[in-house]
């Protein structure tokens, strides 16, 4: 009986599933050069393939779906959503590396990116007061109560074909059609909180309110934000403290640079 190789074993395992099938199977997929940890790392900002199994894994539980034929296994699409959000690549791209049409790749992301978001969030831990403090670099030295730093992230998007939608998400500031994250780190940098998006209309304000994050804080815990958020008031009614630090202009910034 002749060897059979690793691609045609992984093909036989998968007949039979509901999920592919032999003929419909792309001859060529971007995942079959993504074996090692580099050139996985390299496309999809995934650190091992071992977190890879986990994810998919973690996706496979959560996917409840028709028992129809998808030219995609979950793992080619948990890696296709990966590198479209680390790459950017448009979905004609992405198509022509995992051997199916544009419209396809944009469907694979659209159902696979909420999944992925359910199996992150837990990622994102919200660490306690003590445990940032134990973690303050020394710039900090006159902010220690510093509990969490605030700011919003905006990403350009495609004009929405609703007007309603557009009216939302214009930016008067970017001058285009954005979505906004609010994001907040702690002072060693640590990533811990990230809002829902918003569309680019609406204020920091309004994203620091409607999030809810100033709840999580404590008593007295410091807020430091830049000067575009207006949130005084919030922060008295929730007894927190708002930090502001001056910050320098870009002419003194890079005078400092010269200097140093």
């Amino acid at each position: 009986m002749r060897a059979t190789d690793k691609c045609t074993q992984v093909n036989l395992l998968l007949l039979g599933t509901g999920e592919i099938s032999e003929e419909d199977r792309p001859a060529f997929s971007l995942s079959d050069l993504l074996q090692n940890k580099m050139n996985l790392f390299t496309f999809t900002g995934i650190h091992s393939v071992s977190l890879l199994d986990a994810l998919v894994s973690c996706v496979e539980e959560l996917a409840v779906e028709a028992k129809t034929n998808k030219k995609l296994s979950v793992r080619d699409r948990v890696i296709l959503t990966m590198v479209k959000i680390k790459e950017n690549m448009t979905f004609a791209a992405l198509g022509v590396l995992f051997g199916v049409n544009a419209q396809t790749c944009a469907n694979y992301f659209k159902n696979m990116c909420p999944m992925l978001a359910q199996v992150c969030k837990v990622m994102i831990p919200f660490p306690d007061h003590e445990l940032v403090r134990s973690n303050l670099p020394k710039s900090f030295k006159n902010y220690k109560h510093t509990r969490i730093i605030l700011d919003c992230a905006e990403t350009p998007i495609e004009k929405c074909k609703c007007l309603k939608c557009r009216i939302l998400t214009y930016s008067q500031y970017k001058k285009n059609h954005t979505v906004k994250f609010n994001v907040g780190i702690t002072p060693s940098g640590l990533i811990s909180e990230i809002s829902v998006p918003y569309g680019g209309r609406a204020s920091d304000k309004y994203i620091v309110e409607d999030s809810g994050i100033l709840l999580k804080l404590s008593f007295k815990d410091g807020v430091m934000v830049d000067k575009g958020y207006r949130i005084e008031k919030q922060c008295e009614e929730n007894y927190l403290d708002l930090i502001r630090p001056p910050f320098l202009k870009k002419q003194q910034a890079d005078e400092q640079r010269r200097c140093d």
